[in-house]
């Protein structure tokens, strides 16, 4: 059997190289839902591989398609992260920037009950910034749906309002 080569990345991430361009990042994190019960059909359906495949697409086609979706937008004119935190409250959130390019959003609840017993949630998301945002207007919003919506507009390309025509000279042979 032949192995294949897997390529290495040979890019060191520092804080001033820009991420944005080394790859191609995904557009959307599914499956954001931070620790919601198991019930016992989840266990009843492993058993057999089939049936495990028809529990998921029936218990995927019973969910909302926008809730527990992360979504990261990077354009021309806004870098956008919106994040489905519908089972924490601003208060239990956190949002800071760390060394000017990262963004770190974190939210935490201690233990509560719920219908299946009791629970208690934390995560972190790390988010490198594009090194063209305006860092000084990021914001970030609440949404009563649930969602915690963070934004910065990009920085205005300076011209220098200067304009100087180049003659094209035409050799003849």
């Amino acid at each position: 059997m032949s192995q294949r080569a897997i390529p290495s990345i040979q890019v060191a991430l520092r804080p001033n190289s820009n991420y944005w361009d080394l790859f191609d990042v995904p557009q959307r994190l599914f499956d954001q839902h931070f620790g919601l019960g198991i019930n016992d059909d989840h266990f009843k359906s492993l058993m057999l591989l089939p049936q495990f495949q028809r529990h998921l697409l029936q218990q995927m086609k019973k969910m909302d398609p926008k809730s527990g979706v992360s979504e990261v937008k990077n354009d021309k004119n806004e870098f956008r992260v919106q994040l489905d935190v519908s089972h924490f409250t601003p208060e239990e959130l956190s949002v800071k920037m760390l060394d000017n390019n990262v963004l770190v959003v974190e939210g935490k609840h201690e233990e509560k009950p719920d219908e299946h017993g009791y629970i208690s949630r934390q995560f972190a998301r790390k988010y490198m910034l594009p090194q063209d945002v305006d860092k000084e207007k990021l914001s970030s919003s609440f949404t009563s749906e649930g969602l915690l919506v963070i934004s910065a507009p990009k920085l205005a390309i300076e011209a220098t309002g200067t304009e100087k025509s180049i003659p094209i000279e035409v050799k003849h042979a």
